[in-house]
């Protein structure tokens, strides 16, 4: 009698709920190459990067390393801590009055009160990079060569 009241039971569960949804597109555990790059595929990069000030700083740590200026992830977060880049601590002050007024809804994404790790400005740096196939081209050839 339990084992038909089990049977009824499974066949009421959804097919696909939420957390199996999350679990099938976020790995627990992701494999990190030596020079940064995540093994996954650029939509699933895409969906962990997420519109913050960090990755602002993301966006300004892919141009240094395309550039090959040599100024790493924790030079960016000490500039910040230090006032030297206070965009990515508080842009919405430095912002003109009238940008002010149109942007007012999104004020928390303009704000913040902490400077973020390195380690995190790193992998959200690597993050996009692979979202955007940053340093691979779809076909396989290295973009930097291409360029």
């Amino acid at each position: 009698r339990t084992n038909e009241r089990l049977k009824r039971k499974y066949k009421r569960r959804p097919i696909l709920g939420i957390t199996n949804l999350n679990k099938r597109i976020f790995r627990s555990k992701i494999h990190q190459f030596p020079n940064g790059i995540y093994d996954m595929k650029s939509r699933e990069a895409a969906i962990r990067v997420h519109p913050s000030l960090t990755l602002i700083l993301a966006i300004l740590q892919l141009a240094l390393n395309h550039l090959k200026t040599g100024i790493a992830p924790h030079h960016l977060t000490t500039w910040v801590a230090n006032g030297v880049l206070p965009h990515a601590l508080n842009g919405y002050a430095l912002l003109p009055l009238d940008l002010k007024d149109k942007v007012v809804m999104a004020k928390k994404f303009f704000a913040r009160s902490f400077v973020p790790p390195a380690s995190v400005v790193s992998d959200e740096a690597n993050f996009l990079a692979v979202a955007c196939d940053w340093y691979e081209s779809p076909c396989g050839h290295d973009m930097m060569k291409a360029t």
